[in-house]
């Protein structure tokens, strides 16, 4: 958990493997080790409508801080969402407002569907203040071009690494310890996903230290 911990100075962690390894059991133990507070949001289908996803988001950022992005909120409320440029900068000026570290955790990401979510998401982690740290839970990779983010230094780690058939990229370097255990007997873990899932739910954050 050490070289994780490390790349916390980066913008994001992305943990990416197919259904039943483990993931989201990962992402828990991390957090639940973690110094920092957390927030966390499991995504469905539905969250890929931009307003849905940014209601849902806020929400769970609200969790620890109570008084989060009044301004995106606000936005949110009016009958019409401004241009998509004009929402991300919102976004990010709110959370560059928040008042100490945290960690903002999007769980099952590969349900987004829709580009708009994406193009958000990926402004945000271009633009993420330096206190907030990303990290994004998919089975399938974001459809952003990873090597710029990896050019750019946004995520831990140069490279890929496949323990377990468990494949983290980007940051995923730091987990290749954990994973060989969690990577093994697929039911087990894709049990345990589930447990997390109803335990945490969809905005179950706050994650506090031990």
């Amino acid at each position: 958990m050490e070289r994780l911990h490390r790349g916390l100075d980066r913008k994001l962690t992305l943990i990416c493997a197919p259904a039943g390894y483990g993931k989201t059991t990962l992402a828990c133990m991390w957090l639940q080790d973690c110094a920092r507070p957390a927030a966390w949001l499991s995504l469905d289908e539905n969250d890929s409508d931009l307003r849905v996803f940014l209601s849902y988001l806020v929400a769970s950022i609200q969790t620890v801080f109570p008084d989060a992005c009044p301004t995106t909120l606000g936005f949110l409320r009016a009958p019409q969402l401004p241009p998509l440029d004009l929402m991300a900068t919102t976004l990010v000026n709110d959370i560059a407002d928040l008042p100490e570290p945290f960690i903002l955790t999007l769980d099952d990401y590969h349900a987004i569907q829709y580009n708009t979510v994406h193009e958000l998401v990926a402004t945000l982690i271009g633009n993420l203040p330096r206190h907030a740290h990303l990290v994004l839970v998919s089975r399938v990779d974001p459809p952003w071009p990873l090597a710029s983010l990896r050019a750019g230094r946004a995520a831990v780690g140069q490279d890929q690494v496949e323990v377990g058939g468990l494949v983290v990229t980007e940051d995923g370097l730091a987990f290749a310890d954990a994973v060989a255990t969690l990577g093994e007997g697929e039911e087990e873990a894709a049990s345990e996903e589930e447990e997390d899932e109803e335990k945490y739910g969809r905005t179950a954050a706050n994650y506090q230290p031990i």
